[in-house]
């Protein structure tokens, strides 16, 4: 019993620090905030066609990906705001997210010493989690796998820290995952308003 609550605690928090996003503060989300920022992006017959590049007001580069006629393509890549350490990688097509994606811890998460470390990889289809989406503790080591089915959770599973399989979970351990999902949205959806934001009152770089 005490392992499992152990685990679940460990699940707990992993999956509370899944979402970190582009900005920590709401005010950064103002259109005064984004005039100091720049913006890369062309319209072509009024599409959004092409690279976007979003540079902070101290020039770190903090989101490059690409559009086609106004939709996400490909891989956007999003860093965070003053150090530059990489947040998170998105593949897209047609605008959903389509293929794999990672995410990585902030500097705001364990006084910065695991800034960088890898936190997450999944797979999306068509802009759902299809296969297995990996969870790992700041040393490097898999934590926890859910197994999805177009959106749907199947099964999660948990590990020590050796790597061994501990635990297949049960139901309250796919509600874990459930929540995970929700908080994923919800930072990806941050992504989506800043950069519409950016597109909207930023300080656009002339190509």
């Amino acid at each position: 019993m005490k392992i499992k609550y152990a685990i679940l605690l460990i699940l707990f928090f992993l999956f509370g620090c899944v979402t970190t996003s582009p900005q920590s503060s709401s005010s950064r989300y103002q259109p005064d905030y984004f005039r100091n920022c720049k913006v890369r992006y062309s319209l072509i017959e009024s599409k959004l066609q092409g690279p976007f590049e979003f540079y902070e007001p101290n020039g770190q580069l903090q989101i490059k990906g690409n559009f086609v006629d106004n939709k996400k393509e490909g891989l956007w890549v999003f860093r965070e705001e003053l150090t530059g350490v990489k947040l998170a990688e998105i593949t897209y097509k047609d605008g959903l997210r389509n293929g794999p994606i990672k995410l990585w811890y902030s500097s705001f998460i364990g006084s910065g010493k695991i800034a960088g470390h890898k936190k997450l990889e999944a797979f999306f289809l068509q802009g759902n989690y299809h296969g297995i989406y990996k969870i790992f503790v700041p040393d490097g080591k898999i934590s926890s796998e859910v197994e999805f089915d177009n959106g749907n959770i199947k099964q999660v599973k948990h590990y020590d820290y050796d790597g061994n399989l501990v635990d297949i979970g049960k139901q309250e351990d796919i509600q874990y995952g459930k929540h995970a999902v929700e908080r994923d949205l919800v930072l990806f959806e941050s992504y989506d308003k800043f950069i519409d934001t950016a597109i909207r009152f930023g300080n656009k770089i002339e190509n």
